[in-house]
């Protein structure tokens, strides 16, 4: 990606899963593991989907009705691979919802990489806390961040200094996410 144009009959050596020597022409001489043949095709660097929302089923409503558990099954078992099919190594889930779906993303024999931001900060009862049902949205953001103008609303189970923006992003550092995501209202 840095070069102004592609590199023609080049080669990339791989040691220890990582890219040791990348040339043009022959590649330096070595016993090779194995040797894999590129004329005629072009390789690029990984792709990274930086905007996923991993356990939601495309087109299918949440929660997923019995009915379409076993589709939901299915997509979920196929999901690592498609990603990788398509030229995803990397892949980062915005709002981690369902944390066991993403450790099961990673369990699969073959993944993507997966990185995520834990839990969303939505701005209590703002959107999207706004489009679930009351009595779980609270639950579904457990990161909102606390708003003087819906303290009346807000559960007293929660403390204000709980839900400060640096309250809530040392939450999503703790919990392993690598960025932070929010909504502008």
């Amino acid at each position: 990606s840095e070069r102004k144009a592609p590199l023609r009959h080049g080669y990339v050596v791989l040691e220890n899963d990582r890219i040791a020597a990348v040339g043009q022409g022959t590649p330096p001489t070595a016993h090779w593991d194995s040797v894999v043949p590129g004329r005629g095709r072009v390789l690029i660097p990984g792709l990274i989907d930086g905007h996923t929302h991993l356990a939601s089923p495309a087109g299918m409503p949440l929660p997923v009705p019995p009915e379409l558990r076993p589709l939901a099954a299915a997509y979920a078992e196929q999901l690592p691979r498609s990603y990788l099919y398509s030229g995803f190594t990397t892949v980062v889930d915005l709002i981690v919802f369902d944390r066991p779906f993403l450790d099961r993303f990673k369990a699969s024999p073959i993944h993507p990489d997966l990185y995520d931001c834990d839990g969303a900060l939505a701005l209590a009862n703002g959107y999207p806390m706004a489009l679930d049902p009351k009595e779980k949205h609270w639950d579904f953001f457990p990161n909102f961040l606390w708003d003087p103008r819906q303290r009346d609303s807000i559960p007293a189970r929660f403390r204000p200094d709980d839900h400060t923006p640096q309250a809530t992003v040392a939450r999503v550092a703790a919990e392993g996410g690598i960025c932070v995501k929010t909504f502008e209202e």
